[in-house]
């Protein structure tokens, strides 16, 4: 992650620390799933997780922008 932020984004040492603010908050909204999971199964739960987590990750080299970076992590 570092090297294309630096090499391809042409992130600094600012804004690296704002993203490395921004990947905090999905761990805080897990506690979400805690709420979720009285709605849904876990094994959907599991699933649909794993489908943003590959839609976030397959899209990340689509936006070589700062902002498009804090977008897609």
């Amino acid at each position: 992650m570092n090297n294309f932020a630096v090499d391809v984004v042409g992130m600094d040492g600012d804004t690296l620390g704002v993203l490395q603010s921004l990947r905090e908050i999905p761990g805080l909204l897990a506690f979400t799933v805690l709420f979720w999971l009285m709605f849904i199964k876990e094994q959907r739960m599991a699933i649909i997780s794993l489908a943003i987590l590959g839609i976030g990750v397959s899209i990340t080299g689509m936006f070589p922008s700062i902002y498009g970076f804090y977008f897609t992590k």
